[in-house]
């Protein structure tokens, strides 16, 4: 029987990829209930744990909702007051008020429910900063040591980006790891330590991310068609139509490499939705620093529209209908 995995990046593009999701499901009901596993990062952590925490049968009608408002909330909450933007001048502390971040999280998900709660698999990824280093990988398949750990901590650890959010418990955003989780999820499901005989060959996995294929718009792409582009610092670092192009080009990379790696690994299997106007990680903290947010959640409910309205637009990679012609062929059918 397969097992299906939907996956969701960082930054501020849930609110777009679960109204994605929305779609799909009005045309193919029970794509949520026969998924077995969420996984995500940063932002798209906090919506896989609020789609695990409803029992397969709710979780169109309820938890997608839910999840979706979350989202929405979420992104007016990440917005700096003015307290905030004197700490940001000052540079000395985060600029967001973590307690209203961790009161939203406890009222959505409940204050003192744990990983062990939950009615799927999910795995979540942080970068713990505390000695030692390095990646530290949240998960309740059998066997799991962080079975206990409540959802609110799982989601602040996954979610702290470093300068807007306090560390917590010694972990930053996973971004700084893994903003495309994918890989992450499908080496929870196929490991032989996780107490199951599962192999990649029985994964399906839907990924959803953001449009990065284009860096710094058609004036940069116009300079990288030459044969050779001679740039010293400054304009990878302050060029004017994309002042954050490096870092851009950094967070992209990983993206990239986490779909080539399990679109080798299970070839037709995997699907990467890649969400125009779903902001990456860079671009969508600068959105939320100049209280953007009702626009990023006004973004997310065109984008999915257009999606769903034209089936062949070739702006959208791929389009809905392709889109949906797999969910077909590869969620709906094999059981």
């Amino acid at each position: 029987m397969p097992f299906r995995i939907i996956s969701f990046d960082g930054g501020t593009g849930a609110s777009t990829y679960l109204r994605y999701l929305a779609a799909l499901e009005r045309d193919h009901p029970g794509l949520l209930a026969r998924t077995d596993a969420f996984a995500g990062v940063s932002n798209g952590a906090v919506a896989a744990l609020m789609l695990a925490r409803y029992a397969p049968e709710a979780r169109a009608t309820e938890g997608l909702p839910a999840a979706i408002e979350l989202a929405d909330r979420l992104m007016h909450v990440m917005q700096p007051d003015l307290c905030g933007y004197a700490r940001m001048l000052t540079g000395c502390r985060e600029a967001l008020d973590v307690d209203r971040v961790h009161g939203l999280l406890a009222d959505a998900y409940g204050a003192e429910t744990t990983l062990r709660d939950l009615h799927a698999h999910v795995s979540a990824v942080a970068y713990r900063v505390r000695s030692p280093t390095g990646v530290r990988l949240y998960d309740n398949y059998p066997g799991s040591p962080d079975l206990d750990l409540r959802l609110v901590d799982v989601a602040g650890r996954s979610g702290a980006f470093p300068a807007l959010l306090a560390v917590e418990a010694g972990h930053v955003d996973g971004g700084m790891f893994a903003v495309n989780p994918c890989a992450v999820a499908l080496s929870h499901a196929a490991s032989k330590e996780r107490d199951h005989d599962r192999t990649p060959a029985d994964v399906r996995l839907l990924s959803l991310g953001p449009n990065a294929t284009d860096l710094g718009g058609r004036l940069v792409q116009g300079a990288f068609a030459r044969d050779r582009t001679h740039w010293g610092w400054l304009p990878w670092f302050l060029h004017p139509m994309d002042p954050i192009l490096f870092c851009q080009m950094l967070f992209n990379a990983d993206d990239g490499a986490a779909s080539t790696m399990c679109r080798h690994i299970l070839g037709p299997n995997f699907l990467r939705l890649n969400v125009p106007g779903a902001q990456g990680v860079i671009t969508g903290v600068a959105a939320l620093m100049l209280r953007q947010a009702d626009r990023i959640v006004q973004k997310a409910e065109q984008t999915a529209d257009a999606w769903r309205a034209d089936p062949e637009d070739p702006r959208f990679h791929p389009p809905y209908r392709p889109t949906s012609a797999w969910v077909a062929k590869m969620w709906m059918a094999g059981d």
